[in-house]
């Protein structure tokens, strides 16, 4: 059974700086026992393993967001129970699964 996380996620402004998304990254780690679970151009993806009433991680979330507004476009937290589980399936069974034959 996988255990509760929540995730949040925080777009970047497609021009945000190397140096400044890396700071942002050391903030949340200081705010939140989490990982970064995916990263992409635009797109850092959270995993938070302490548990935190949601009220508390977007307040966090928020101040953060002010903090660096200057590469922050938007963020949001949810449950990732449903995500996570199908994460976990598709990264287990991506080389398993093949194309039902039609004809």
């Amino acid at each position: 059974m996988l255990e509760k996380n929540e995730r949040c996620n925080i777009n970047l402004t497609a021009a945000a700086e190397t140096l400044r998304v890396q700071s942002l990254k050391d903030s949340m780690y200081r705010e939140f026992s989490c990982f970064v679970s995916n990263e992409h151009l635009t797109t850092l993806w959270f995993t938070i393993t302490e548990k935190l009433a949601f009220n508390v991680i977007f307040v966090k979330l928020r101040l953060l967001a002010t903090e660096f507004d200057d590469i922050v476009e938007e963020y949001s937290a949810y449950d990732g129970n449903i995500e996570d589980a199908f994460m976990k399936f598709l990264q287990e069974s991506r080389n398993t699964i093949k194309p039902k034959e039609t004809w």
